[in-house]
């Protein structure tokens, strides 16, 4: 159970359940390119709901750290424990590099879906928002390289003040335990 007793943590145990998404999508492709197009065509069908997912996962997790920032911040006095930021260097092109990845790739995947397999496939207006909103997340607080406690924290303008707060706490609870980001991405609609 999560209490804020010592502080709140920078991460609840999110990171966990990740890997670097550039790294797993470049390695994808990389081997796609491996085969002569008919089996580039089976490898993509094959892996696309995969990647769709990896994708989502990430976007899911973008969408949970501004839930539990917009939690913290109910908690102001409170000490952000084990913010591996604070203290470092901030630059914004790294800051954002993996958001924008992400952005970029939802594009792609889109044209190889049709291209591969001539599924059509539109990015979900949802994931273009918790992706604005995460940039815009990392932008305002620098990187987290200042937050030492939950009152440093910013939220894009466009979120909304959490107010049952024990719903959302069993949320971050449940994704913690279970790695499944899905239900925040289905929850992120309720701080907008």
């Amino acid at each position: 159970m999560i209490n804020f007793d010592e502080g709140i943590e920078f991460d609840p145990g999110f990171t966990i359940h990740l890997s670097l998404i550039s790294r797993d999508i470049e390695s994808f492709y990389y081997n796609l390119s491996m085969y002569a197009f008919a089996q580039k065509k089976q490898q993509f069908k094959a892996y696309s709901s995969k990647l769709l997912k990896l994708v989502e996962r990430n976007i899911g997790f973008y969408a949970a750290c501004i839930i539990w920032a917009d939690i913290a911040i109910n908690h102001p006095e409170k000490l952000i424990l084990n913010n591996i930021c604070f203290g470092g260097e901030y630059n914004e092109e790294e800051n954002v590099a993996e958001v924008q990845f992400v952005r970029n790739y939802l594009q792609q995947y889109a044209k190889d879906l049709k291209y591969y397999t001539g599924q059509s496939w539109v990015v979900p207006e949802s994931y273009n928002t918790i992706l604005n909103d995460y940039e815009e997340f990392l932008k305002l607080n620098e990187g987290f390289v200042k937050v030492s406690k939950a009152g440093d924290l910013k939220l894009p303008a466009s979120v909304k003040p959490v107010n049952d707060e024990s719903t959302y706490l069993e949320l971050v609870e449940n994704v913690v335990e279970t790695g499944n980001f899905k239900p925040m991405l289905e929850t992120y609609s309720k701080v907008k």
